[in-house]
């Protein structure tokens, strides 16, 4: 087997270091706690792979083990992630995969409490503009024994991936985009009654995902968007506007477009105050095509 990478990484001004906050509201009713970390960093990584995977003599006296093939990657910046698992027994397999990631932490974080008098409200906002932008696209191809290989992407509770198990052949294909260019967290809690009231996650985000791939054992596609109301998450549950999950077994090809979007605009009074919010816009438009082959 032969294998090249190729790993480029210009980091900005900041080095390695991350740049964090947190907010913590808690009542009698229950909590929400947040933290959010981002790197500056500019990184390119492009990998490939081709070969055999097979078994190896470990002894003169002809003992072997059979051969393995195994992989994992794990990108995340500022709740913009993508996480690849692959493993594979004794067969062919290509493999080629480029990533870019770029982040900046420079902004400052905005943090306003508002409460009107004679009102029991009070309302916590908090206002970030951390910027990353994730960028992948990755082909995989294997025929033999067995592989399996999962592929998820998150961008802020949004998700879309797939898993592939018990493949005795595999081909896939898979663009996957992500950006978060700006965060509004606002929770507001009733002080008289000592109850959060609600708890809005408003993001500028965009998250694209298309894959094709042609298998033969299990297939699975799953994906979520998150609503902007995440009052549940003082239970400790996500809030999603859109869910699904779908598996298939047999022989199978898969051709899924996902794009979803959602976008908040603000004014802001001033440099460290919150405005109100102006425009709210918020859609997933998705195409999934899937078609048995037998």
């Amino acid at each position: 087997m032969w294998c090249t990478i190729c790993i480029l990484f210009a980091i900005l001004s900041n080095g390695c270091q991350a740049n964090t906050w947190w907010g913590d509201v808690s009542t009698n009713s229950g909590s929400i706690y947040i933290t959010r970390e981002c790197t500056n960093l500019s990184m390119r990584l492009e990998e490939a792979s081709s070969g055999q995977v097979s078994s190896i003599h470990i002894t003169s006296q002809g003992r072997m083990i059979s051969g393995y093939y195994s992989r994992y990657a794990n990108l995340q910046d500022n709740d913009v992630m993508l996480k690849e698992k692959t493993s594979a027994r004794e067969g062919s397999i290509v493999f080629a995969e480029t990533n870019e990631m770029n982040a900046s932490a420079e902004n400052e974080v905005t943090n306003v409490e508002t409460k009107l008098a004679g009102q029991p409200l009070i309302t916590d906002a908090f206002l970030e503009q951390w910027p990353v932008l994730l960028s992948s696209q990755r082909y995989l191809r294997y025929s033999g024994t067995e592989i399996n290989d999962r592929d998820f992407g998150g961008n802020n509770m949004d998700y879309a991936g797939t898993n592939f198990l018990y493949n005795t052949k595999l081909e896939k294909e898979r663009i996957y985009q992500a950006l978060i260019q700006q965060l509004n967290l606002t929770i507001t809690a009733d002080v008289v009654n000592e109850a959060i009231k609600s708890v809005d996650f408003m993001a500028n985000k965009i998250t694209r995902y298309r894959t094709i791939s042609n298998s033969t054992g299990i297939s699975e596609l799953k994906y979520g968007q998150a609503s902007p109301d995440q009052l549940s998450m003082t239970r400790g549950n996500i809030n999603y506007d859109q869910l699904g999950s779908q598996r298939y077994y047999g022989a199978f090809r898969m051709d899924a477009v996902l794009n979803a979007t959602s976008w908040k605009s603000y004014v802001l009074q001033n440099d460290t105050s919150l405005g109100e919010l102006c425009e709210s816009k918020y859609s997933l438009p998705l195409q999934t095509h899937l078609l048995n082959k037998e």
